[in-house]
């Protein structure tokens, strides 16, 4: 079996957004050489730190557009520890900062035509479905009939407020946007998961739709099975538990 040989560059932390936890990071770095990738690709993130290199591959949450544009690639990270990638990103990093990206690490999406598009993400899950989001959104012909975006967090402050922004800019007639919080209720947020507004999303898209689920394991098994039950093919279902 041919091996993909791992391709590396360096990459300077140029961005970042955080949530008022603290615990929720939008990191953009600028590339020193070139690179492709398709939606829902990972890249692996590398730093040496006193002696030892932490990694972790995260998904990117940026377009081909804004790599060829600015040569700059972004990664919505959530800390899951103290220690480790997550840590360092989310409170450790700088910028100005280098760290070391390996590519191709894992891609998904079949080139087929899709028309509708069902997006549904938890936690830093939204990652992947920011990046295929905003690419929709920049093509010069719409390439899309019906768009739903679907997220949820625990509370407001694990939200970016420029993630916000950005989607909440393209609001519209053939697109829509809900943020559910789960332990918080919020003037002008959906208080619950993000399952319960599943019924509605597909009256808007229709069943034939292609769905991007990312979450917890459990929150996409759970996901997944409510979708089947809302008569939406398996194989229109592209899933990523983080």
């Amino acid at each position: 079996m041919k091996v993909t040989p791992m391709i590396t560059t360096q990459a300077t932390l140029v961005k970042k957004y955080d949530a008022p936890s603290g615990e929720v990071s939008l990191v953009t770095f600028q590339l020193e050489s070139m690179c492709s990738f398709q939606e829902w690709q990972f890249m692996m993130i590398s730093k040496e730190i006193n002696g030892t290199v932490i990694k972790r591959p995260y998904s990117i949450a940026s377009t081909a557009q804004q790599l060829l544009k600015e040569k700059t690639m972004s990664f919505y990270v959530k800390k899951a520890s103290e220690k480790g990638m997550s840590a360092r990103l989310t409170q450790g990093i700088k910028l100005g900062d280098i760290v070391t990206l390996q590519w191709p690490v894992w891609h998904y999406i079949d080139n087929k035509i899709i028309k509708n598009y069902l997006f549904i993400s938890t936690g830093s899950g939204i990652s992947p479905n920011l990046g295929i989001f905003q690419s929709l959104i920049m093509e010069e012909q719409q390439a899309y009939n019906n768009l739903v975006f679907l997220f949820g967090e625990r509370t407001y402050a694990h939200i970016i407020p420029e993630v916000e922004q950005t989607l909440y800019a393209h609001n519209k007639l053939d697109i829509t946007v809900q943020t559910h919080l789960t332990q918080e209720k919020k003037v002008w947020y959906l208080h619950g998961r993000v399952q319960q507004s599943i019924p509605e999303a597909i009256k808007k898209t229709s069943t034939d739709v292609q769905v991007f689920l990312c979450g917890s394991p459990t929150m996409v098994q759970e996901t997944k099975q409510l979708l089947i039950e809302q008569w939406i093919s398996s194989k229109s279902i592209t899933i990523e538990k983080w």
